[in-house]
Order: C-alpha cells, then structure tokens, then sequence
C-alpha cells in the first residue's frame, strides 16, 4: 500500500500520511526530471529523513527534453543518487518515462528509441542493491488515444512499429504495449497507470460510479461491458506469464464537483477503492503495490480542480480504513 503525496499545495509528507491512518506505509511515489536536477537534489534529504530503513521510494522519472537528453553522465548521476539512498537502507524502484505508449509525454511513441534509453538506464540501476526497473505503459483501453501534443512529431516517424497489424496506420487494432517493452533481462516490475472514465459524451462532464469489474478489465484488456477482449491482457502477459510483479504505478479516482449525477463524492471513490482494494483481485493475480493519487489537482479536462484523495477528508478517510482489508496491508 503506498501513495503519492500532495506535498506542493498542502505541504503533505509521509509521516503526516501515517498520522491520518494509524500506520507507518513503507511506499511511496513522486516525480522527478530526468537528469536528476536542483528538483531532485533539493528533496532528497527530505525522502532519507521521511522515509528511512526498510522503505521503498518510487522515482519516476520524466525526460522532459527528450530521450536524446538521457546521457551516459545523466545515468552515471543517477546511480550514484542510488547508492545513497541504498546507504540509508532505502530501496527504489525506477519507473522511468512512464505512459511511453502516449503521445501527450516528449518520450512517448518512438519505441526503439525508448527500449534502448530504458535499457542503458536498467543497466545502471541493476549496479545498485535493492534497486529495480518498472516498466509503466498506460493502460490500452481506448487506444490509441489520437491528439497527443507529439503525435504529429512521432507516428509516421515510427510508424512501421507502431503499426503491429501492418495495415499502414496506428488504430485500435495495434497491440499499445509490445512495441516498448525493454525484454525481461531489464524490466523487474510491471505496472500501469490505471484510472477509470465513463464513456464519452459524459468522459469529463459527468459523475458516474465504476461499474462492477472495472479495475480486472482494464488490467486483462477487457471492456467493461461485455467482457470481450478489446487490447491485450497486461496482466497475464508480462506479469502471469513472465513472473514479474504488478504495480499499480498511478491510480486513483476522480470527482467533478460541477459533476452532479447521482453518486456522491465518498460513493464514487467507494465504488474503485472497492475494486482497487480488494482481497480477490490482490490475490488472484501477483499484485505487489497500490501507488494512489493522494493529490487534489487542477485537470485540463475537467477545467477544476479535482479531488483524488481519499485521507484528507474525515468522512471519506473514515469509510476508506474501514473497507480496507488491513490483514493484507499491515
């Protein structure tokens, strides 16, 4: 069980976190350029204080000069920030330029380019005890997701791997996640980034409850509705077959206060906590970590600011550890 933390607007932490639940999470996730900058250089103390012995500490980190920007000396950097976190007695688990398989990241749509990137940084992380890679695409639903900020820049440029069913164009009947896969030798984890929207028109108007089986279908590649196959199974593919642990990388559940409709903000996060939470689905699959949004955030799409959190408000806090399965998490 772990969390990312809103840390810039509320000025959150995990011991804060711990103080909210009545217990200690040893996971937790945050953000960070790539190279490392002054952003990661000014928070590491921070995480080394906050976090000590025995904690693991997400770093996803973002390219967001391109992957032509991840050089042998921004690798060589990295590692030795790794060393001092493996000296602290934390472990790290590198989620590197995440939702490859989007056009809205500068990383996103070149796969050959990303697989060799990924793995020159796997081969300086795997010099480090207790440090490991995750490879964290976005979930395939609805792919391919057109009029992403860099498509026009990418697809064509890349297009004989995007394209997996040789039909000459990036359309749904494109596998989203095999073109970026790094190979077994670099990945240590699998994970997405796995949130829930209602189907348009009401994708960012409305407020409508997740249906029963949503979080299984959008890891196994189903829709929702009829159960039929629409991308690949995510999670017997490169977590069942291949043995790697699953991660929820990022995930979380939104609420439109302009939203209306008839869930209430506690009944929408119910309905995925539920789901997300959940003994059967935790231990049907080799699920390993939950990294949830805890941030209340501004989104372009809903033009407001969007609550996620489910531990800032007393009320939802409340129903939340009581639904929780504590015998699986603590």
């Amino acid at each position: 069980m772990g969390a990312y933390l809103d840390m810039q607007t509320r000025g959150d932490s995990p011991q804060q976190y711990a103080s909210r639940i009545g217990k200690n999470l040893l996971l937790f996730g945050d953000f960070f350029e790539f190279p490392l900058s002054a952003q990661w250089f000014g928070t590491a103390p921070f995480w080394k204080s906050q976090l000590g012995p025995g904690a693991v500490l997400v770093m996803t980190l973002q390219p967001n000069g391109g992957l032509y920007t991840v050089t042998d000396q921004a690798i060589s950097a990295l590692v030795t920030e790794l060393w001092g976190l493996n000296s602290a007695g934390i472990a790290v688990i590198v989620r590197f330029a995440h939702e490859m398989n989007g056009g809205w990241y500068i990383w996103g749509r070149q796969p050959a380019l990303y697989r060799s990137t990924f793995q020159r940084v796997a081969d300086g992380v795997h010099q480090v005890p207790n440090c490991a890679m995750l490879w964290s695409p976005g979930s395939g639903l609805r792919y391919p997701w057109a009029g992403g900020a860099y498509d026009g820049q990418y697809v064509a440029a890349n297009m004989n791997e995007l394209d997996t069913n040789g039909n000459g164009q990036l359309d749904a009947n494109d596998d989203p996640y095999s073109p970026y896969y790094p190979g077994d030798g670099y990945v240590d984890w699998v994970g997405l980034s796995v949130y829930w929207y209602p189907d348009y028109p009401n994708t960012f108007t409305l407020n409508i409850a997740p249906p029963s089986g949503a979080i299984e279908a959008l890891l196994t590649g189903h829709n929702q509705a009829t159960w039929a196959y629409e991308v690949p199974d995510f999670l017997g593919q490169y977590s069942t077959a291949k043995g790697k642990p699953f991660i929820f990388a990022e995930t979380g559940m939104h609420y439109i206060y302009s939203g209306g409709n008839p869930p209430s903000e506690i009944d929408q996060k119910r309905a995925w906590w539920q789901q997300l939470y959940n003994r059967a689905l935790l231990t049907k699959y080799n699920i390993k970590g939950i990294l949830y949004f805890e941030i209340n955030k501004y989104e372009a799409h809903y033009n407001a600011m969007t609550p996620y959190a489910l531990t800032y408000d007393d009320n939802i806090r409340g129903a939340f550890l009581n639904d929780l399965p504590r015998d699986v998490f603590f």
